[in-house]
């Protein structure tokens, strides 16, 4: 979401407050729109952000560190030119719209003292970061907005800055009157919307926040008395935010992506999961970086899953193909039957027949054998016993290949499974790590290998009803660990049967393991799986000591011939229930 000119006004109150007389030491450009002002003040060194971004424009102090390019930009070259070394004098916003002015005392290259501004704008894709001078000259800015692109305003260098055209009213300064009188004129239009397009600095979600806590019934349809209680509401909300009476709230989604930030919790937030911030810059930043974060961690993992899907394709065509040529090459023993009975018949063939019929000695039914009329009887069945030998070997060849390629989709299916439920960036490496590995990926050129961290992540872990202990691993990696380390010889391990999916362990102490438990971790097993969304799944279980891991097998293989099957269907409420916060 982007920054509406309430919350805004907070984050400029707590800028000017914080950085006045603060000095420009650093500039950068991290990305074509953003802009970084390294500042220091008496008490410490701040980073001012500043995004042009459409769906994250906004100005504040932030703690983390980007990523810059090895070459400035321009736009960040002339930032430098004019603002290295200059000091802070005052931040603004311009009335509650989303325009905030940040005044610098700066020295011209003969050391001529001048006073520049640098106009913020954020507006969605229009977002404009420029910088004039004391005459309100454009100097330049970002993004150049000649006529093509806009008749109703200009943004050039050598041009005079205009503020974009506005017939809003800053609420903070309007009264109960006021807001009447406009209200008046409403006719049939939703309140909300009205909102909208008469106040500065109220976002949708504001004005259905506000309609929703303090609008009974139709607006035009209320007495007076009614509206201008509606109205005294509304001034109240804006006064709050005004007097800094703010509690700024960021709202999660169950999956703990950050999904909306308000000056104070918003009821009608559909969100239930939020966590408050002493600031609104503290807010600010850390939204944002929680989601880039998230979905930086979404794109990753669609990526891999992108790769596993395309290489999964290629294997599923090979396996077909390959199972396409045994078939054919079952056929060996034909030639080989022809090649007997032209032998045993040779002295009724003669060189020039195109074919024979023959009695098979076998079944002492009479088949049809092709012949080469060029060929001499004897040379047509040693070319039988020749076809029949190469098939022979191509039967060995592709039971040895489709056995290798069965193996890579295992693999493969596993890997699937395992990005279906990675949850944390280590996770997700450990994951990219073992693609790397076998091949599958590869690393771009002049990056690091990525190598999963040191000590693997953790697996699910989960309290049976009965009170024990079950885990489930997140990854190949995890499975080996778990089922190869983690596991005491009498420990009860389970795996959906033939199915790509996690290792799940009770951990026994060596006590018969109820029912009950069985059951949890069966469904556990059969949720974390490739059958997740199917039912009646078979769920193989063994004590550990039954467990081998062949030499030189891949990540979370394992063999077992020694187990009992239970069936069961994956329930993500059960799952939950008894997972481990």
């Amino acid at each position: 979401m982007t920054i509406d000119g309430l919350t805004l006004s907070a984050c400029v109150k707590e800028l000017d407050e914080m950085l006045i007389g603060a000095k420009v030491d650093k500039i950068f450009q991290p990305l074509k729109e953003e802009i970084v002002l390294g500042l220091r003040t008496k008490a410490e060194n701040k980073r001012l952000l500043i995004s042009l971004s459409a769906g994250e424009c906004r100005v504040n102090i932030t703690k983390y560190p980007k990523t810059n390019p090895a070459k400035p930009p321009t736009f960040c070259m002339f930032l430098r030119k004019h603002l290295q070394s200059a000091r802070i004098t005052k931040i603004e916003q311009v009335g509650l719209e989303r325009i905030v002015k940040i005044y610098f005392d700066s020295k011209d290259e003969l050391g001529i003292a001048k006073n520049l501004v640098l106009i913020c704008e954020f507006m969605g894709k229009y977002s404009n970061v420029i910088l004039v001078d004391e005459n309100d000259k454009i100097l330049d800015s970002a993004k150049h907005v000649p006529f093509g692109m806009s008749s109703v305003r200009q943004v050039l260098p050598g041009m005079l800055y205009e503020f974009p055209p506005s017939d809003k009213y800053n609420p903070f300064l309007v009264s109960v009157d006021t807001f009447f009188e406009l209200s008046e004129n409403i006719g049939k239009r939703p309140m909300d919307k009205f909102l909208v397009s008469t106040f500065q600095g109220v976002s949708s979600f504001t004005a259905h926040e506000l309609v929703t806590n303090y609008l009974k019934g139709e607006y035009s349809e209320l007495s007076r008395g009614d509206k201008k209680r509606f109205i005294e509401h509304c001034l109240s909300f804006f006064d709050r935010v005004k007097n800094n009476e703010c509690k700024f709230t960021i709202q999660y989604d169950k999956s703990g992506t950050p999904k909306f930030f308000s000056v104070v919790p918003y009821a009608t937030s559909v969100y239930s999961n939020f966590k408050s911030y002493a600031t609104a810059n503290e807010m600010l930043d850390e939204y944002y970086q929680s989601k880039f974060l998230s979905e930086g961690f979404k794109r990753r993992k669609n990526t891999l899953k992108k790769h596993v899907s395309k290489a999964l394709n290629k294997l599923y065509k090979k396996l077909r193909i390959q199972s396409d040529s045994l078939e054919g090459a079952k056929k060996a023993d034909k030639f080989k039957l022809f090649g007997d009975l032209v032998m045993a018949n040779i002295y009724k063939l003669k060189k020039g027949m195109d074919k024979a019929s023959l009695e098979d000695y076998n079944t002492n039914e009479m088949i049809e054998i092709p012949l080469d009329k060029k060929l001499s009887p004897s040379a047509n069945a040693q070319k039988f016993y020749k076809r029949y030998n190469k098939l022979k070997k191509a039967v060995e060849i592709n039971a040895e290949n489709i056995i290798v390629t069965k193996r890579e989709i295992d693999f493969l299916e596993s890997i699937s499974v395992s990005l279906d439920i990675c949850e944390t960036t280590d996770e997700l490496n450990e994951v990219r790590y073992e693609l790397l590995k076998a091949s599958y990926i590869s690393e771009k050129p002049g990056t690091k290998n990525t190598r999963p961290t040191q000590d693997a992540s953790k697996p699910h872990e989960f309290l049976s009803s009965d009170g024990f202990k079950i885990f489930a691993g997140k990854n190949n990696r995890q499975n080996d660990i778990l089922t190869i380390k983690t596991a005491d010889a009498d420990d009860l391990w389970l795996h959906t049967q033939k199915i790509p999916g996690s290792h799940v362990l009770i951990k026994t102490g060596g006590a018969d393991v109820p029912e009950k438990t069985l059951f949890e971790a069966a469904t556990i097993a059969a949720f974390y799986s490739k059958a997740k969304t199917s039912s009646k799944v078979p769920v193989d279980y063994t004590k550990r000591k039954n467990i081998r891991k062949p030499n030189g097998s891949k990540p979370g293989f394992v063999i077992y011939e020694t187990y009992s099957t239970k069936i069961v269907d994956p329930d993500a409420e059960i799952v939950q229930k008894l997972k481990k916060q």
